[in-house]
C-alpha cells in the first residue's frame, strides 16, 4: 500500500541465523508438549496470528501452508506476536507464526516461552524497512541511522539485537505475493 509515497531509508540488520543482512523469516512455535512436529499437521488446529496485515504472522505462513497445498482454516487474531506466542503457551491456540526477532525477544523476556519450541520456519524475506516522506532525503537519514546504531554501547546493541542497517532494493519487497486473508 505504500510503494510509490514512501521512501527506503534501510532495513535494520538482527543477524538472525539462517537469514541474510536486513532478512528475517517466521518461526512456527509450538507447546513443547504436542507431539506434532512438523508445522503441515497442525492444519485442523487453532493457528494464532498477530494482523491480517502481517507478513511474519499472517502472509508467510499463509504461502508457507499454501505451497503445501492447505489453509490454516480455524485462525486466532491476537494483536500482538508476544500475545499469539502466549496463547500457544495457554492452550488458547496450537500454533503461530512469530518472526525470528520477536522470538528472540520473547524467549529473553517471557518466562511462558519455556513452555514453547520452534518446529519450522518460513523462507527468508527482507525485513521491514525504515521509510521516509518522499520529501525528505533517504541517504542523509541511512547515514544518520548508521552513525547511531555504531555509537551504541555493545550493551545497548546487544539488547536490540541490532548489528547495524543495510540497503534492500524496493523490487526485493514488491517480489513478495500477497496471499488471501485469514479466515473470519
Amino acid at each position: 500500500r505504500l510503494c510509490g509515497k514512501v521512501g527506503l531509508v534501510g532495513t535494520p540488520d538482527y543477524g538472525l541465523e539462517g537469514c541474510a543482512p536486513g532478512f528475517y523469516r517466521s518461526l512456527f512455535i509450538a507447546r513443547r508438549t504436542d507431539p506434532r512436529r512438523d508445522p503441515a499437521e497442525f492444519r485442523d488446529a487453532v493457528f494464532a496470528y498477530n494482523d491480517p496485515m502481517s507478513e511474519s504472522g499472517w502472509a508467510a505462513p499463509a504461502r508457507w501452508a499454501a505451497d503445501r497445498d492447505f489453509r490454516f482454516e480455524t485462525a486466532l487474531c491476537t494483536g500482538a506476536h508476544r500475545t499469539s506466542a502466549a496463547a500457544v503457551a495457554h492452550g488458547q491456540a496450537d500454533l503461530a507464526a512469530i518472526d525470528a526477532q520477536s522470538w528472540r525477544l520473547i524467549c529473553r523476556h517471557d518466562p511462558f516461552a519455556e513452555k514453547l519450541h520452534v518446529i519450522g520456519a518460513t523462507d527468508p524475506k527482507p525485513g521491514l524497512p525504515l521509510i521516509t516522506a518522499l520529501t525528505q532525503d533517504a541517504d542523509v537519514l541511512f547515514k544518520a541511522f548508521s552513525g547511531a546504531v555504531r555509537k551504541l554501547s555493545a550493551h545497548d546493541r546487544d539488547a536490540l539485537s541490532l548489528r547495524g542497517i543495510v540497503r534492500i532494493p524496493a523490487e526485493a519487497y514488491l517480489a513478495i505475493a500477497t496471499p488471501e486473508p485469514p479466515p473470519t
